[in-house]
């Protein structure tokens, strides 16, 4: 893979940085990638070589490109980082080659890093207990106190980035942000850019991209920041490999920036707790990922990210206080229609720890629902993945008669339906 085309410039107060990716290996069409910064930070955009690197990496990995070619002089302390990166995913993945070698004129040594810290601001549960965390942990003049929060435009959106469901995520986001910064006493900086679908073509974002994602952003703003923190999604005890985790995310640190992993000491449910504590991030959380919302009310009640944040502050006794959500309780109706998230290992991952404290706390209705939905979640991950007799006998009819077997036992079942009185 060859990144080339770098091209920068500013008008007012937006700075723009576009660059191509161009595949060598594969036949993947070319990648025209953008990252925007507006306001104050805009002076500081720039996208290094070790931004490219960083951003570039994880679908060079993906698709089994062989050489990783940049302009320019990697900081030498990154050079080894992605050395090991590049293990932990082969590790993970089992990708192939075994090495990408990763061209560049030189490394380079730095010599001081800025003292900034900064950390990413989504709006939602993870990230707002970073801040809050950060807060109650060092004095406002402490060199590791989060002096700026970095928002980045249309991340939660999954469709169409025109649309008025994401116009309307857009302003929801960012008037959530707004408030939970200023209440910080922290500054805001606002990045835009096209890297995300770069992951969801080619990588998948959760999965092998967020991390680099966060820090080749950080990178690219190196000029005014040191030392960047990002939420971590999972707790210890649920890790599993994932774009961010403890091992992976401090590997794209270089000698001018140090990304970080916060939070994964805790699990959702106790960041929630903890976070019930800061009434400015209880009136502005921001979870949900539908629209356009009646009023521009920041969360739908309705999503599994809403019900999944609603039963949590629920166990922790503050629904009720929270004016972000339309509504002050849940039923087990409505966990049984709810999506799956961003899919079935979403709801498996997060939703296990409510079952035993809402049987406590005397909500057997909801404890018995979201049991009897992870148990089809259980049922439909055993089929897919043909487990047990049954599977046996679906890998044999497909191997042996083609599936006919299969189609003509649904068939039949479909008829006995009819049937039925």
């Amino acid at each position: 893979m060859r990144v080339e085309n770098f091209q920068s410039w500013h008008s007012g107060d937006l700075a723009r940085v576009t660059f191509r990716l161009v595949w060598e290996d594969s036949d993947e069409p070319p990648f025209d990638a953008y990252l925007e910064a507006f306001g104050e930070a805009g002076a500081d955009l720039g996208v290094s070589p070790d931004a490219l690197a960083v951003f570039a990496l994880p679908p060079a990995l993906r698709f089994g490109e062989r050489r990783l070619a940049l302009p320019g002089r990697l900081d030498s302390r990154l050079a080894e980082n992605l050395s090991a990166v590049q293990a932990l995913f082969r590790s993970w993945r089992g990708y192939r080659p075994l090495r990408i070698d990763i061209e560049v004129s030189t490394t380079t040594r730095q010599t001081a890093a800025r003292a900034k810290t900064a950390a990413f601001l989504s709006g939602g549960v993870d990230a707002c207990h970073l801040l809050w965390a950060n807060r109650r942990d060092f004095g406002r003049t402490h060199p590791r106190s989060i002096g700026e929060c970095i928002h980045v435009a249309g991340l939660s959106y999954e469709g169409d980035l025109e649309s008025p469901a994401a116009a309307s995520l857009h302003r929801r986001s960012l008037r959530a942000v707004s408030a939970i910064t200023a209440a910080a006493g922290a500054s805001l900086t606002i990045v835009r850019t096209n890297l995300k679908s770069l992951a969801q073509r080619y990588t998948g974002y959760g999965l092998d991209y967020e991390s680099a994602f966060f820090a080749a952003i950080c990178h690219s703003l190196a000029r005014r920041i040191g030392r960047a923190q990002l939420a971590a999604t999972y707790g210890i005890q649920e890790l599993h490999p994932y774009g961010t985790h403890p091992l992976l995310t401090p590997l794209y640190s270089s000698a001018a920036v140090d990304i970080e992993l916060a939070g994964a000491h805790r699990n959702r449910q106790q960041k929630l707790e903890e976070l019930s504590r800061w009434p400015a991030a209880l009136e502005n959380l921001q979870v949900c990922f539908e629209g356009p919302t009646p009023g521009e009310i920041l969360n739908c009640g309705s999503c599994e990210k809403c019900l999944r944040t609603m039963v949590g502050l629920m166990l922790a006794g503050r629904l009720t206080d929270v004016p972000a959500f339309p509504r002050r309780d849940v039923t087990a109706a409505d966990i049984a229609a709810c999506n799956l998230g961003y899919g079935q290992a979403t709801f498996r991952n997060f939703w296990p720890q409510f079952v035993e404290p809402l049987a406590r706390a005397g909500r057997t209705d909801l404890s018995r629902a979201v049991s009897e939905k992870l148990d089809k979640i259980k049922h439909a991950e055993r089929w897919r993945n043909d487990a047990g007799l049954k599977g046996r006998l679906r890998r044999a009819d497909r191997a042996l008669l083609g599936g006919r077997l299969t189609a003509w036992s649904r068939r039949l079942r479909g008829l006995e339906r009819k049937a039925a009185p």
